[in-house]
């Protein structure tokens, strides 16, 4: 039910004798020489109106507030899904899994396009790191090489000088890891590997280079 609420702000009624020649103000009603006459003021404010706006803003609010948990628990529930997946997925004996994938670490080494025909005859790719997890990982086990030793992974320049593109075709953006002042070698050297001697860190080199090499499958289902 609506409810009016009448305030009256002002109802005096003033009659004010003003001197001859002085100005008058504060007055909006009818006016003579010597006489100003206020007209009451009224103000009117509709309470139930505004409580209605109110009421049908807050039912609004919790719609939405519900729609919104009942998405976090799907997405919730979906992760948790995602999770068990990885979980049961399995990789070939000797590889390092991580998330969905499967690294190998080669026992020989090879030129960068060398290293990349093992990776592709194997089913995979030489290593993606493409956020800093998956390189902290990978970095990690490096240490099973020699101390000082370098290693591939999939990046390069070839196909356009300073554009590095993965091995699956897509650009690098966003994080990487390159050792101050790298990458450097302009078209002389387009490929990249972690570099022992910069603390693993990437570094551009010639691809005829032969040094170790990471590859990449992905994780399958038992």
């Amino acid at each position: 039910m609506r409810m009016n609420v009448v305030i009256v702000a002002a109802a005096v009624l003033m009659l004010t004798i003003q001197t001859s020649g002085q100005p008058t103000w504060g007055c909006s009603g009818p006016r003579t020489e010597e006489k100003c006459v206020c007209s009451p003021v009224i103000h009117v404010h509709n309470y139930g109106d505004k409580q209605e706006d109110s009421s049908d803003t807050g039912t609004s609010q919790d719609v939405r507030l519900a729609e919104l948990e009942e998405q976090v628990r799907n997405l919730t529930e979906e992760v948790a899904l995602l999770k068990q997946g990885r979980e049961n997925l399995v990789c070939p004996n000797g590889s390092v899994k991580f998330q969905d994938r499967c690294f190998s670490f080669s026992t020989d080494t090879k030129n960068y396009a060398g290293a990349r025909s093992a990776c592709q005859a194997a089913g995979g790719h030489l290593a993606m790191p493409k956020d800093q997890a998956t390189n902290d990982i990978l970095r990690n086990q490096l240490t099973r090489y020699p101390s000082g030793s370098d290693a591939w992974f999939g990046l390069t320049d070839l196909a356009q000088e300073g554009t590095f593109v993965w091995e699956d075709g897509t650009p690098l953006t966003g994080w990487s890891n390159w050792y101050p002042g790298e990458p450097n070698g302009g078209s002389a050297e387009s490929c990249a590997h972690w570099h022992g001697s910069y603390g693993y860190k990437w570094n551009d080199r010639r691809c005829s280079h032969s040094q170790y090499y990471v590859c990449e499958v992905s994780a399958a289902v038992p």
